[in-house]
């Protein structure tokens, strides 16, 4: 018989599980100098775990965490040894992310997670919490802010610092918008 005219059967579309996706790690320096690295993947969607230890194999800090969805977000509780709670000890730090203050790689910890779960799962607000859900409180950082609510979304560190005309009024402007922070 002649099987020229034969036709192969044409491929299945990929699964689910088989599909390539892509999902963006960002790395949040200030407001204005954010880098994008996309990591590619086959399988369901990465949790907020998975991106977060994802973050932990770029920059070599460890933003270890818990995550569970709320109707408007998620709770993101920071471990004990995660690097933003437990600072970086004899940690190596990588040379694209080497911070020369503990307070810049804070903000940068949390900015960058905050955007990466925003912008990949889709979260309208993330809340920051450690220790099973207490508020976030970073005893070091030399900001006047320094304790998160854990009922209130982390916005972005643009959002606590507002350039002042004299720092007097910043203060005040930031315990305005802020005022549970000192209740």
């Amino acid at each position: 018989s002649d099987t020229s005219n034969s036709s192969t059967p044409a491929e299945p579309a990929p699964s689910a599980a088989e599909r390539t996706q892509t999902d963006i790690l960002y790395a949040v320096f200030y407001a204005d100098e954010v880098k994008e690295y996309p990591i590619e993947y086959t399988g369901a969607q990465k949790t907020a775990e998975e991106l977060a230890q994802s973050l932990s194999e770029l920059t070599g800090l460890d933003f270890t965490i818990t995550a569970s969805q709320t109707e408007d977000g998620w709770i993101v509780d920071w471990a004990a040894d995660s690097t933003l709670v437990a600072g970086l000890d004899d940690r190596e730090q990588k040379e694209e992310f080497f911070f020369f203050d503990y307070d810049s790689q804070c903000w940068f910890m949390m900015d960058s997670l905050w955007r990466t779960l925003t912008e990949n799962l889709d979260a309208e607000n993330i809340y920051y919490t450690m220790d099973g859900g207490q508020e976030l409180v970073l005893e070091n950082l030399s900001s006047s802010i320094n304790t998160f609510p854990s009922d209130v979304p982390y916005t972005s560190t643009h959002e606590y610092y507002i350039t002042p005309v004299n720092a007097n009024e910043t203060e005040k402007i930031i315990h305005q918008k802020y005022q549970t922070i000192t209740e």
